[in-house]
This record gives C-alpha cells, structure tokens and sequence, in this order.
C-alpha cells in the first residue's frame, strides 16, 4: 500500500471549477456510528471495532488532513479490509482513496499507482452533442450528486468514467471502467440554496440528453463543499467493451466498406486476445448457386481458404469443399493447449512459415455460418490463455459471420438488379426507347448527355391490398410460446441437476430463469425478448461452464440436452415455425390468385403490375394508353378490370376461409379496394428501380393508400376492415353506382353475400370525403384454386 497525492489523468478541455474540498473521516465514522446502533450483534462486531481504532488514531494524531495522511495507514488499510473482500488480492487490486471532489488518489494498492503510471487515457462516456468536451465526466457526477442529495432528483449519472490502457504505438491495449463511490462524501452549500428551474429539468426526461453545459450555469457547483473520500476502483471491462463494439459494428453492418470493416474487426479481436502480434481471419459461409462461395474478399487474410487452398488446388481440389461437408476444429503448435491435430494441413501449415494456428467451426443456429483462424509467422506462439478469452465472443462472431454472409447477398442481389434486372413487358418499349436516344446523343457528341426520366402520364390507378388480421400480435404470441416452453425444458432439466447438485450457483440460477420466464409479463416485448435471447445465448452457456465436471450425473444431463439442441429434438422455434409457415401458405394461394388477375389484366391490354410483400400483399395495377400506346385503349377495360379485382378478392377471402383448418396457426386476412377519383402521373425512380407517382396532386393517391390501411367508420371504434368481407373505398357518387352495379352482379352469382354496407368513414390528416362500401364474402361460394 502506498500514501501519497497523485491525480488521474484527465482532459484538460473538460470543464473543471475550483471546488473546496477535504479531506476527511467523519463521514465514515457517521457509517459506522448508523451500522453500530443496530441491535444485530453480528453487524456490528467488526464496525465497532474499526470505530474504535480510527478514533484512537484520531486522538493521537489530529484529525484526517492531507498533511498527516501518512499516519492514518493503518485506517486506511481497515478501510481496505473493510470495503475489500476479504478474497481479494491487493497485488492486483486497482483499489484507492480519492479526495472528495477531485480526481486525485490520496492511499491505494501497489498495483493502483503502477497502473496510474502507465499510459492512461480518459475517454469520453457521453454520445451527446451537447456536452462532448464541455464538461468533465467527474463534473458530471458532483451535479448529479448535488441534484440527488439538494433537489430530489434521482441520480441517473453512472459513476464511471471509461479509460483506455495505450500500448506504446498509441492502439488500445485494454479497456478500465473508473468506479467512484461518493458513500463517504458529505456535500455543505455555503449560503442559501441556490434555486433552480425544476420545470426545465423534470423536462429532460432522457439522462443522456442532459445539457450540462447549460446547467452549470444556472446551478454553480463551487456554492457547495465537499468533504470526506471516495473510493475508488479501476475495473477491467475490455470484454464487455469489445463486445459492444463488434455488436455496434454488426448493427452498422451496411454501412463499412469490406477492407475497413475486417480491419476494425481485427483490432477489437487483438485487444479482446491480449496479443498483437497474432494475425486474424474470419471466413463467413456463403452460396451461390448451391455451392459455397470460397473466392472472394473475405478470404485474403485467411489461410485455410488462401494460402492452403493453392497448396492443395492440384493434389486434393476438392479439400476444401470437404472440410466445409465436415467441418472441424484445427490446432497446430499451440503451447500448452490442445494436441495438434491429425491432418495433412499441419504441415502443409508447417510449409508455408506458420508458426501456431488455431481455427475453430463457427455455428449460427446449428448451421455452420463461418470459420474463425487465429494464426502467427513472426515466432510469436499461441497459447491455451486465448481459449477462454474467445469462448466469451464465439457467439456473437458466429452470428457476425451468418450476418457477413446475408450483407454479402444483399449486395450481390443489389449488383444483379442494378445491372441485369429483366424489365416487365408493358412498359419495356419505353425503356428501350430511352436508352436509344441516350446512345444517339453520346454518338453525336451532345453535351451533357443524360438518360431521360421516364414518365407515363394519365393512367389508371388500381389498388389493393390482402393483409392478415393482427398478424404483430400473433407473431409475438408465437415468439412467447415458444419461450415458454423453452423455459419450461430447461426448468425440468435443473431440476433434475437440483436433485444431484444442490450448491448457491444451480438455486441462484434457477432463480435466474424463473426471472426471465416472466419478463414478458412486465415489460415491453421487445425490450423482454432482447434480455431473454442473452439469457438463452450467454447466461445458460456461462452456467453449463460453471456445473460441468461437477459430476459425472450432471455432464450427462447437460450433454443430452445439448445433443437434443443440437439436433432439433428441443425446438426452439415450434411455434414461431407453425405461425411463418401458416402465413407462407397463406400468401402462397394470395400471390397466386395474384397472379391470375395480373394474368387477365395483361390479356386484355398490357399493363403495368406490381406486388409488395408485407405480412399480406399489397398490389398497384396502373393501366393506360400511355404504357400501351400501340393498342386503342377503351375507358370501359377499366371497368372490367375493376369487377376483375372484386372477383379476385372474393377468391382469395373464400380460399383462405377454407384453408383454416390446414393452417397450423389459423389466420385471417381482410381485402381492401381504393378507387382513385381521377388519373394520375407516374415516373420511374431510378434509385428505388420501380414506379411511383409524379407530382404534388398524384401523391395523394400514396398518401391515401397509406391513410386507409386502419381507417375506422365514422363516430365508431370499428375499423372498416374486417376478415370474410371486402371494403371499397371511394369518393364520388358516381363511382358508388357502378360499384354497386358490380356487386351485385357477383352476388348474383352467390360469390358475395346479399346487402352493401355504405359507409362514412373518419377523417384522416390530409384527406377527407372519404366513403366505403363493404360487403360479405360468400364462404360456401364453389372456388377452386
């Protein structure tokens, strides 16, 4: 132990007052004094006697002060004991008492002071515009402090400040959490209490968007004086650090070019390991075409898929092919770990200058998703202390890897339709026409050629849309079912280890699970099921690790539901499978008769036609001379495909009625129609590759569309749509004629049942006059698919 000032590195750009502080123990002796009064022996055998002693110092040397703190060692080091556990090992210990205010240490641990002479660098903890570099974090956390102990209000502040341990070439070696507990520091307000506008504050209901520039205005923290000492510890929290940013990195995914994403990637990996020295490859799995893609830009640093692929290219080209049918983990060199493993790559490993290497299978929902390599060429050896520092991140990487692979697909997919996406027939004329007269202005050498915008002016509009009655609240039923039972197994399982292995760690986990079988219950769902898949990902693992080799019982009942995982006999996602599948099937019959209706309406005069996937289907169907101007257009075709699309949506509300019984998850779907008053302008948007409307007066077509989705009728809480019957929105009198024209000419034909509902519906921001008809779908009505 050592006694003596010495400050914490800070940023000298924060904001940082001239504070009264000192140095003091009654705050401490004002603890123990509350713990002594207790009438529970036992509490109070250790704090009397720790009051006694610091009061016999007291008598002898003077009270605390910084110009005595070396004969307060003996209290300081009974603070220690005190405050420490008894476990703990002061050689590593990053443990010490700070100045009331200041970051400044006054008695600490051996290793606190060497570690505070290494190359420290505070970090800045706030990702807010408004106070990055205005105030230092210590700041922050005296007003926190003032505002919790004068006004009442809760301390949101977090009392860490986040340090980074540098190497000598400036990189991150480590990660440290400074932790401050101000439990013995008493806060005096010299004067009258300086008033404050609670309104202003009670507003900033996010901590995180605290403005404590603008605070430190209005609130002056050199009106208080702070006595007493803080304790302080640095806490090594590298992993959870570099976990939060690969999880950061994975969320951005989109956003970083390959080389520079592989380039972070190995950073975080190297500090996470210890080393720098050692060199890192993840390899995600992809296909195309049926077959894994092993040439691309994720491979340049590997060695399985790069330097050991040429090597074996001649004599066994289908090696690698292999390993990826039967993937398995690779060891060579690695001292004092695993044996090496019995394989012709180890000395092909050998031949090509590698010094150790490690490369681990990496699964992603039982499926392989990648291939981790760690590996060395400059003498530098592996060893078995990686292991379980790798242990901590295998599954995150293993989904980085299955996330990798769908970024690489998406942008694959991008590059086909940017390049070879084929255009739909009816309008492909118009595209050619362009692209002609863009390639005769570049033969004719006119300036600023450009390819035309392409517009289709003055056509038909017709829209609908199929969706799936609270398909949301379904889904998420099916996700807490599947939970549920998922706790349910594992419930049985510790029970059965309960039985064998009755220690703390098996009853504080089943509390632990019992605690996540019920977040759903009081908490947003997606907050609960975020806490529930760590649960599952990383609590469960983490306890497997502490109970095995317990017993030999015990590893038997873990591996056997392990295998079960592993083999789908426990299924994890029956339920959420049985709703994905239903709806699956469900579309299957929608798109087809989709289809069908596309089918006539290009039959009868080619138009353009699109589908949007949502739990259901949406549909636009724009028709007009413009898109067919090689074909006479007669307004009446319009008509008729009008009744075609009513005839559709009957189908389609017939079929799904009858299909309940075969889906594992009955779902219901409403049909929704909207006839637009009048023609409108669409354009083909290059960024997006499809149509949309053209001008100010035709997005209102959008906006209704959008508006009508949840509509309720007028003076009620009804919505419009409802399962086994088809809403028609419209505006005119006019359209009301001939939409009751075609239904009953279907009902005539006993495809919709008797009677129009007709409707006034509410109004809606943008929008209003809006009208509907519904009418019941038939469901005895003879349909064949």
């Amino acid at each position: 132990m050592q006694s003596y000032l010495k400050d914490i590195h800070r940023e000298e750009a924060g904001y940082w007052p001239v504070l009264k502080e000192e140095l003091s123990c009654e705050p401490f002796f004002n603890y123990l004094d509350n713990i002594v009064q207790t009438s529970d022996p036992h509490k109070r055998l250790l704090p009397e006697f720790a009051l006694k002693r610091i009061r016999e110092v007291e008598h002898k040397r003077g009270k605390l002060s910084l110009d005595n703190m070396a004969a307060y060692d003996e209290v300081f080091h009974l603070i220690y004991n005190l405050t420490v556990s008894l476990m703990a090992n002061n050689q590593d210990t990053l443990w010490g008492i700070g100045l009331p205010a200041s970051k400044t240490v006054a008695y600490g641990t051996d290793a606190l002071y060497s570690f505070l002479d290494r190359n420290l660098k505070e970090e800045d903890r706030q990702e807010t515009a408004f106070i990055v570099r205005e105030i230092d974090p210590q700041i922050r956390h005296l007003y926190a402090l003032v505002l919790q102990r004068f006004y009442g209000f809760p301390n949101t502040e977090k009392d860490k400040i986040l340090y980074t341990l540098k190497n000598e070439d400036g990189s991150v070696n480590s990660y440290y959490d400074l932790i401050t507990d101000y439990t013995f520091v008493d806060i005096q307000v010299k004067g009258d209490l300086p008033a404050i506008d609670y309104r202003q504050l009670k507003e900033q209901r996010n901590p995180a968007n605290t403005d404590w520039s603008q605070l430190s205005k209005v609130l002056d923290i050199t009106k208080f004086e702070f006595s007493g000492f803080t304790l302080l510890t640095f806490q090594d929290v590298t992993e959870e650090r570099v976990t939060q940013h690969i999880k950061s990195m994975m969320t951005n995914l989109s956003l970083y070019e390959t080389n520079h994403y592989f380039q972070k990637l190995d950073q975080f990996i190297k500090i996470l390991l210890g080393v720098s020295e050692v060199q890192f490859s993840l390899f995600p799995l992809f296909h195309l075409n049926g077959s894994p893609v092993v040439n691309s830009d994720f491979t340049h640093k590997s060695v399985l898929f790069g330097q050991l692929q040429n090597i074996f290219r001649e004599e066994s080209p289908n090696f690698i092919y292999e390993y990826l049918h039967s993937p398995f983990s690779i060891v060579y060199n690695l001292v004092d770990g695993m044996i090496d493993s019995e394989s012709m790559l180890t000395s092909a490993l050998q031949q090509i200058g590698i010094n150790s290497y490690l490369g681990l299978p990496l699964y992603y929902n039982n499926t392989l998703s990648g291939v981790l390599e760690i590996y060395s060429t400059n003498g530098k050896m592996l060893d078995k202390s990686i292991l379980p520092r790798l242990r901590h991140i295998a599954t995150l990487l293993s989904q980085l890897s299955f996330d990798l692979s769908l970024e690489f697909k998406n942008r694959l997919d991008k590059v086909i339709t940017e390049q070879f996406t084929a255009l739909q027939p009816a309008v492909q004329w118009k595209f050619n026409q362009v692209a002609a007269k863009y390639l005769g202005d570049l033969a004719a050498n006119v300036p600023n050629s450009k390819i035309q915008d392409i517009y289709f002016r003055d056509v038909y509009p017709l829209y609908g849309a199929i969706d799936v009655r609270d398909s949301s609240v379904l889904r998420s039923k099916a996700v807490q079912r599947d939970f549920n039972l998922q706790h349910q197994q594992l419930e049985e399982l510790l029970l059965k280890i309960q039985n064998i292995d009755d220690s703390p760690a098996v009853s504080a986990f089943m509390d632990k699970m019992r605690q996540s079988g019920k977040l759903f219950s009081i908490m947003p769902f997606d907050e609960a099921l975020l806490k529930i898949v760590e649960f599952f990902r990383k609590d469960l693992n983490q306890f497997f690790e502490e109970v095995r080799h317990h017993s030999a019982e015990t590893d038997a009942l873990i591996s056997s539901y392990e295998n079960q995982i592993s083999c789908n006999e426990i299924h994890n996602d029956c339920f959420q499978n049985e709703f994905e599948i239903s709806l699956q099937q469900l579309n299957a019959v929608i798109s087809q008769e989709l289809d069908v209706l596309n089918a006539f309406v290009q039959g009868n005069y080619p138009s353009y036609f699109e589908k949007f996937r949502t739990d259901g289907i949406e549909y636009d169907i724009f028709v007009g001379e413009s898109i067919t101007p090689l074909q006479p257009f007669d307004p009446q075709i319009i008509r008729i495909f009008r009744l075609q699309q009513l005839i559709t949506m009957a189908r389609i509300g017939i079929l799904v009625h009858h299909m309940q019984p075969q889906l594992k998850i009955p779902l219901q779907t409403t049909q929704l129609i909207f006839v637009n008053p009048s023609n409108i302008d669409i354009s083909f948007r290059s960024d997006e590759r499809r149509f949309d409307v053209e001008g100010s007066y035709n997005i209102r077509y959008q906006i209704i569309k959008k508006r009508i989705d949840k509509i309720r009728i007028r003076h009620s809480l009804e919505r419009l749509t409802q399962p086994d019957k088809i809403a028609i929105v419209y505006f005119s009198q006019e359209m009301a004629s001939e939409l009751r024209e075609s239904i009953q000419s279907l009902q005539a034909t006993h495809l919709l049942l008797p009677g129009i509902e007709e409707l006034d519906l509410e109004e809606v921001q943008g929008v209003e006059g809006l009208r509907a008809m519904r009418v019941g779908i038939n469901p005895d009505s003879p349909v064949k698919k």
